[in-house]
């Protein structure tokens, strides 16, 4: 019986399958607001007083890092507002697809999670369920002009997000979110998430804002199909000589 686990051992790392690989530092990190979910890209907006850079640097913020952050704080005064980050202009190795996305984002007392505009349980206090809503993921394949909704049913932002400790003041939190793609992808340059900026009122932002520490976008290469053809055979051999 041993020798048959490692025949489909061996079979299975014959097929190429690899660990995720994270490609966001390819591209370039973007984050903005927009009025709508929808194919446009929006209105880009950066924080003077912050770093575009770190959105997709591989750092992850730590409590009360300020400096780790770029957020949509912009101070909009009425109307509805999605907020988006991601990057555009990544590199997808040959071979390979994006399969996920991980995000490191923001739990300031005022915003920085998606969710209902103008709605926050305040300083120190634990995220209601209620308070949030799961951001859209969508692609681009033309640098950025034009973007696609494609599903990511397997995310944990509602599990990770609900009684997440908010900030106090200018000392912020951060949660780590995970959202798989329904379908991979191998056709594209751009990546994001787009939706309902939560928190707020934030100064004179009333609606909120998002905030992103970073940004990861991974993929993991494409099975050759001889080979999952391959492994097919192998475990199927493998079948017929243990009923013998």
């Amino acid at each position: 019986m041993k020798l048959k686990l490692l025949s489909i051992a061996s079979l299975g790392a014959f097929t190429g399958t690899a660990m995720a690989a994270n490609i966001a530092g390819t591209g370039t990190g973007i984050i903005g607001y927009n009025s709508a979910i929808d194919t446009t890209l929006g209105t880009s907006y950066v924080r003077g007083d912050q770093n575009i850079a770190r959105i997709n640097d591989g750092v992850y913020g730590t409590n009360g890092d300020f400096g780790a952050v770029q957020d949509t704080w912009n101070g909009q005064q009425s109307g509805t507002e999605f907020g988006y980050y991601g990057v555009t202009g990544i590199l997808i190795p040959g071979g390979e697809q994006v399969t996920d996305l991980t995000v490191n984002l923001l739990t300031a007392n005022d915003g920085g999670w998606f969710g209902i505009n103008g709605l926050t349980a305040g300083s120190n206090a634990a995220m209601p369920a209620e308070h949030l809503i799961v951001p859209t993921v969508q692609t681009t394949s033309d640098g950025g002009t034009t973007w696609s909704n494609v599903g990511a049913a397997s995310n944990d932002y509602l599990d990770v997000l609900t009684g997440a400790t908010l900030g106090s003041g200018g000392n912020p939190t951060y949660s780590t979110v995970s959202f798989t793609l329904d379908t991979p992808q191998s056709a594209i340059d751009g990546i994001r998430l787009i939706g309902s900026a939560g928190g707020g009122p934030a100064g004179d932002d009333v609606n909120g804002f998002i905030g992103i520490a970073e940004f990861e976008v991974n993929t993991t290469t494409i099975p050759e199909p001889s080979a999952l053809a391959l492994l097919s055979l192998g475990i199927f051999s493998l079948a017929r000589r243990s009923r013998k």
